[in-house]
């Protein structure tokens, strides 16, 4: 029994060219496409009487080879974001250090208020309250 043969045109105008023949493969692979450019193709059948059978005329469109598009870059790790940010960290430590500090500086700056859980003793101040007496401070 003589098999099928298959005659494959392909090419990049609507008259494609005899690209190879297929007899026991299922593909017949072209030569490298370029993007966005149309190509078109048909099969052409020999039976084994030598009788040829024409398929239609196909077409496709080869689209922009991006794999930046369809896969986007992993998102880095705490220390590659360290890295990238670091003088963002850094400024933001130095920004909380300051704060304190200041913080510091104006708390120093006040008067403590009086310990209510201890009675007054003779190292108070005279403006500081006796919460512990019944007499009032002027």
């Amino acid at each position: 029994c003589n098999p099928l043969t298959y005659d494959v045109y392909f090419g990049a105008d609507d008259n494609p060219t005899y690209a190879g023949s297929v007899i026991n493969s299922p593909e017949l692979r072209p030569a490298e496409l370029n993007e966005q450019q149309t190509y078109y193709w048909r099969v052409e059948v020999l039976d084994r009487q030598g009788d040829r059978s024409s398929g239609p005329l196909w077409r496709f469109t080869t689209g922009v080879d991006d794999a930046q598009s369809v896969f986007p870059d992993a998102p880095p790790t705490w220390l590659e974001r360290l890295r990238q940010n670091w003088l963002v960290a850094l400024s933001l430590m130095i920004g909380l250090a300051v704060a304190v500090a200041a913080a510091l500086v104006t708390q120093r700056q006040k008067p403590l208020p009086h310990d209510l859980s201890r009675p007054r003793n003779a190292s108070q101040p005279d403006d500081v309250p006796d919460w512990y007496s019944n007499q009032d401070v002027d």
